[in-house]
């Protein structure tokens, strides 16, 4: 289903004005790398990713039944597709949640990025409501079942949902980013074009399995688990109830990872999507005078700076690598 542009105000300075101070706000890593593109690049990416931050805001940080979560959810992806009334609904939502956080306050003012991504090119906007599609949908899917199951149990059964979670979180986001890049600089031949498709889902799976074991000592607290219950099954490492220290969570996260991951367990995604196949993916993006390829090339380092260290620009421990 293509999308349906929302008819953007006479005046979007106030709109990209506010997406520009929001940015930094709900995300540190990811907002020093995209001040790297410039022009109408910068902006696409800039707005596909406070959308990319909604959705995600929608499935970590606001908890409710099955049917709410669901609801929130729908009400976004139709707004993606033009509707103003689902999107007025969210935000009043949004609004009423106490809290004062920032992404909440992303999402309370949703229509503001939805402007501004309607003034998007056609192909910008194209490509980043796809995306969103696709990152939307899989979310919903996988927080709606969560919302029905015990505390206890995993968010993902088994390896084949970790690979499909990831490409619905973060896969999905290097194929839009391939997109977005290739408008500027296109491909010299088709065989080129589907190499960079191919490949783009790489980096973004990469840094999503990377956050997975970063994070997942404070998603064992917070009553969330995204390695796989099947592997937990394996190393006897019982429901994840029972880990919730930081010490414990992280003794299990080697246990279970390090076997299939190598030698390195404490970076165990290094061994399990090779980084020489994140390099071929940097490679293959355009590069010309978009900061494209230096720009990719920050992402991967960027998530393997450990849990406390000190972030130059926001100057405050990153408690979570967003």
């Amino acid at each position: 289903m293509a999308s349906r542009a929302l008819p953007p105000t006479r005046d979007l300075s106030p709109d990209r004005a506010f997406c520009r101070a929001m940015l930094p706000r709900v995300s540190r890593t990811f907002a020093i790398n995209i001040r790297l593109l410039r022009g109408s690049l910068s902006e696409a990416v800039r707005i596909g990713y406070l959308l990319c931050r909604a959705a995600d805001t929608l499935e970590d940080a606001w908890p409710g039944s099955a049917g709410e979560i669901g609801a929130r959810f729908d009400r976004l992806i139709a707004a993606l597709a033009g509707d103003r009334t689902p999107a007025a609904e969210l935000s009043g939502a949004a609004a009423g949640v106490d809290g004062g956080r920032a992404e909440f306050e992303l999402l309370a003012e949703l229509p503001r990025v939805l402007r501004v991504h309607a003034a998007l090119p056609p192909a910008d906007r194209e490509a980043v409501t796809s995306c969103l599609r696709t990152l939307a949908t899989g979310m919903r899917r996988y927080a709606t079942r969560a919302a029905g199951r015990s505390a206890a149990s995993p968010y993902l059964d088994d390896e084949r949902e970790l690979h499909d979670y990831c490409f619905v979180v973060a896969g999905c986001v290097g194929i839009m980013l391939t997109r977005l890049f290739a408008t500027r600089v296109p491909a010299r031949d088709p065989a080129t074009e589907e190499r960079r498709l191919a490949l783009a889902p790489a980096v973004g799976e990469a840094l999503q399995l990377t956050n997975i074991l970063l994070d997942w000592p404070a998603d064992v607290r917070r009553g969330r688990c995204f390695v796989p219950g099947a592997w937990l099954e394996e190393r006897g490492a019982g429901p994840i109830t029972s880990i919730w220290c930081r010490r414990a969570a992280c003794a299990t996260a080697c246990s279970v990872c390090g076997p299939r991951c190598g030698p390195r367990p404490r970076w165990a995604t290094r061994d399990a999507i090779p980084s020489s196949r994140g390099g071929r993916a940097a490679r293959a993006c355009p590069a010309a005078s978009c900061g494209v390829r230096r720009s990719a090339r920050c992402w991967w380092p960027t998530t393997r700076v450990p849990r406390g260290a000190w972030c130059w620009r926001a100057r405050e421990p990153m408690s979570r690598l967003t």
